[in-house]
């Protein structure tokens, strides 16, 4: 039969109750004033065990009250930040399959409009690879993989200024190149009305 495990005395003696108590209180105090009161209970959660795990692996860790008021506020925003990245990535994620979803629709209804989306990328992967590999690297990984400058210049082994540096000049780059082609398309084809051609 299965038996809840209580945590060994050594645990409890390692991480007292008041610990937790201040730590969850601290937090959820300075996120009430941010988010509403189910998102600032998760956060103090959260950051409450985080600090449990951590001092319970060190005795050492936030001895003083003031240490911990530090941590547990900056541990606080951290949660915070990434949790509202998070939401801001769904949120583009649905909206992009939204869009999606729509674009589909119409090229279901419309052969015509399905042939035009296909010059289009072709066209932008022509441009795409008129850029430099530096520049298409950096792009790629911030527009299509979503990352965060931080992220990319991590992978890229550069400073995440010359990451949004070559961001920018490659979506100038392809800006430019698209409306060059987009001109092209207005004056070498005949634009055509729902009723047929005059």
């Amino acid at each position: 039969m299965a038996t809840c495990v209580e945590p060994s005395v050594d645990v409890a003696v390692d991480v007292p109750s008041s610990f937790l108590t201040a730590a969850h209180s601290r937090v959820l105090q300075w996120a009430i004033k941010r988010v509403d009161y189910d998102t600032a209970h998760d956060l103090a959660n959260e950051v409450a065990l985080s600090v449990w795990e951590r001092r319970r692996l060190d005795a050492s860790f936030l001895a003083g009250p003031s240490e911990l008021d530090r941590f547990v506020v900056t541990a606080a925003r951290n949660a915070l930040v990434d949790r509202l990245r998070s939401d801001r990535r769904r949120a583009r994620r649905e909206v992009a399959y939204e869009n999606e979803s729509r674009r589909r629709r119409r090229l279901w209804m419309c052969p015509e409009a399905q042939s035009d989306y296909s010059e289009l990328t072709e066209a932008l992967h022509r441009a795409l690879a008129r850029t430099s590999p530096k520049g298409r690297a950096a792009y790629l990984m911030v527009q299509e993989e979503e990352r965060s400058y931080s992220s990319a210049a991590a992978a890229l082994d550069v400073s995440p200024r010359t990451v949004e540096s070559r961001v920018r000049r490659t979506r100038i780059q392809l800006r430019e190149e698209l409306a060059e082609y987009a001109v092209g398309a207005r004056v070498g084809r005949p634009h055509q009305t729902h009723g047929g051609s005059e």
